[in-house]
C-alpha cells in the first residue's frame, strides 16, 4: 500500500509540475501536451493515429473559422489571437480538472 501511495504522490507532483509549466503560456502548454502525447503513445499504448486525427480535425475547424472571418470581413489576427487564448484557457481547465481528480483520489485513499 505504501508503494502505491508513493506512486500516487509522485504522479500528483508530476501532474502539478506539468500543469504549472503549461500555465506559463501557449508555447509551454503545447510542449507539455506534446510530452504527454508521446508518453501516452509509448507507455499507455495510445494509437499513433491520434496525432493525424487531431491535426485533421484542427485543420478542418481552422478552415471553417477562417471562412467565417472572410465572410464577416474581420481582421483575422485579433480574432485568431482571442481564439487561441480561449483554447489555452480550455486546455488549462482540463489540466486543473485532471489534477483535482488525482488529488481527490489521493485524499480519499489517505482518509478511507
Amino acid at each position: 500500500m505504501t508503494i502505491m501511495s508513493e506512486d500516487v504522490d509522485e504522479s500528483l507532483e508530476m501532474y502539478r509540475e506539468l500543469a504549472l509549466l503549461a500555465s506559463h503560456g501557449i508555447e509551454e502548454y503545447l510542449a507539455v501536451v506534446a510530452e504527454l502525447l508521446e508518453a501516452s503513445i509509448l507507455l499507455n499504448g495510445l494509437s499513433c493515429e491520434i496525432t493525424q486525427k487531431a491535426e485533421d480535425w484542427a485543420t478542418e475547424l481552422a478552415q471553417e473559422i477562417s471562412g467565417k472571418m472572410e465572410q464577416q470581413n474581420v481582421i483575422p489576427h485579433y480574432y485568431i489571437a482571442a481564439l487561441i487564448e480561449q483554447l489555452h484557457i480550455v486546455g488549462m481547465n482540463s489540466f486543473t480538472a485532471g489534477f483535482a481528480e488525482l488529488a481527490n483520489g489521493k485524499f480519499q485513499e489517505a482518509y478511507s
